[in-house]
Formats: C-alpha cells, sequence, structure tokens
C-alpha cells in the first residue's frame, strides 16, 4: 500500500486501520493507544458520525459532523468547541466505523456509545467555558508575575 492515498485504498480494499494522532478526538481515542477501523462509506452521511476528511490545506483530519447541510457537512473534534464550517463531500475520505482500545474493540452502535456522541456534541459549550477560564486565569497570573 506504500505510495496509495487513502482514498485509492479505499477505493481498492473497502477499509483500514487508521493511527490518529493529536488531540481533538479524546476522551474516545487516545493518540499512540488507539486506533480506528475507517470504510468505504456507501450511505448517507448522518449527523455524529465520525469521517476523515481534507481539508483545503492537505491536512487530514478525523472528526465527527456536527450539522448537516444540503451541500456541505459541520465537523467538530470530540475534545474541541470550534466548529469547522462547509466541509464538502468531495473532501470526505471515509467513515469510522470501529475504535479498537488495545485488545478491545469499542463498537459505534451500543447505547453507551450513543449517549457519550450526544453529550459530547450537546455540551460543547461547556468546553467553551473552561477554555475562557483557563484563559482569563493564566492572564491574571501573568500579570502578577510582571
Amino acid at each position: 500500500m506504500n505510495g496509495m492515498t487513502y482514498q485509492e485504498i479505499i477505493d481498492k480494499y473497502g477499509g483500514f486501520v487508521y493511527y490518529p494522532v493529536g488531540t481533538s478526538m479524546l476522551p474516545l481515542i487516545r493518540e499512540g493507544l488507539d486506533s480506528v477501523k475507517l470504510v468505504a462509506i456507501n450511505d448517507n452521511i448522518k449527523k455524529y458520525d465520525v469521517l476523515l476528511y481534507k481539508r483545503n490545506n492537505h491536512q487530514f483530519v478525523l472528526h465527527r459532523v456536527v450539522k448537516v447541510h444540503h451541500d456541505s457537512y459541520d465537523f467538530m473534534g470530540d475534545n474541541q468547541w470550534v466548529i469547522e464550517k462547509n466541509i464538502k463531500r468531495s473532501q470526505i475520505i471515509a467513515r469510522m466505523e470501529e475504535v479498537y482500545r488495545q485488545e478491545k474493540t469499542i463498537s459505534l452502535t451500543t447505547f453507551n456509545y450513543q449517549i457519550y456522541v450526544r453529550f459530547r456534541v450537546w455540551f460543547r459549550c461547556l468546553r467553551k467555558l473552561k477554555y475562557l477560564i483557563k484563559k482569563r486565569l493564566f492572564k491574571k497570573q501573568d500579570k502578577r508575575t510582571k
């Protein structure tokens, strides 16, 4: 599979195991510890799907759909509060089908996962509030140390 793009791998094999980098999908996906199975998208993209897409700057991102529009999608990482808007279908490569945490497979169809997904999306405002509080606290501490 050397030299193949993600899209070519999906087209040829139907899916692959991906090792995400970064913290945007915490606590579900932990860098260096977890991997995910990505598969071809053979049906409609739905709110709460986790998809691999390519940004205009050619960076690959694995984030969750938070809104479906007629001709685009809005995405957000589970550990983020900023929504990335206007991602086109042509930028989307694959859908996350499973999460592998060491020897355990996390199914995306369980009741617990569905509760987790909604909690992460619905309470994004709390992550923003946490960010703003931290920013304000560190700003005050910086003023005191100068």
